[in-house]
């Protein structure tokens, strides 16, 4: 709540002060907005499961070593220490290569989200140019809209990690 009210309220305010510099940079700005929200809606149910998986990956691989290093007298009584080892190791390149299938994953997502972000500034940018090129519109309305665009799409991106989170 201490994070998701202020960024709503933020999205808020700063949508209803670009509506009152210019209703054409504002349509600009929403046709792009809710694009890093629903990219990371889409990715958020397979991050979640990924989660989960590597939970019980790594509970599973470290219980089974602590039942090992417990038992440590019958392992090294049957010689097993390298097998046991070599288990170990195992699961735990497995989890690695999980964490980072899940990480590059992670970035990709985030990354079209950056694009999505970048496309409404330069959309913004050009249709505000062009607007001021053609007398309807100033430096300063543009350089404002700018600046709110800036400040938009964190909340909208913290937003999505809050829904990732909850769920």
């Amino acid at each position: 709540a201490f994070k998701a009210l202020p960024a709503i309220a933020y999205l808020v305010l700063a949508l209803a002060a670009l509506l009152q510099l210019d209703w054409r940079l504002a349509l600009a700005v929403l046709v792009f907005a809710p694009l890093p929200a629903l990219i990371g809606l889409r990715a958020a149910p397979e991050q979640a499961a990924r989660d989960r998986r590597l939970l019980a990956h790594w509970t599973g691989t470290f219980g089974r070593w602590t039942e090992v290093l417990g038992g440590i007298r019958t392992v090294k009584g049957q010689a097993m220490e390298q097998a046991e080892s070599g288990r170990f190791l195992a699961a735990v390149a497995e989890g690695n290569a999980e964490a980072v299938r899940g990480a590059r994953r992670d970035a990709s997502t985030t990354a079209m989200q950056g694009l999505s972000a970048a496309a409404a500034r330069l959309s913004v940018a050009g249709l505000g140019a062009w607007l001021v090129l053609q007398g309807h519109g100033t430096v300063g309305t543009l350089v404002a809209a700018l600046q709110y665009v800036g400040g938009l799409f964190g909340p909208i991106q913290g937003l999505t990690g809050i829904y990732a989170t909850v769920r």
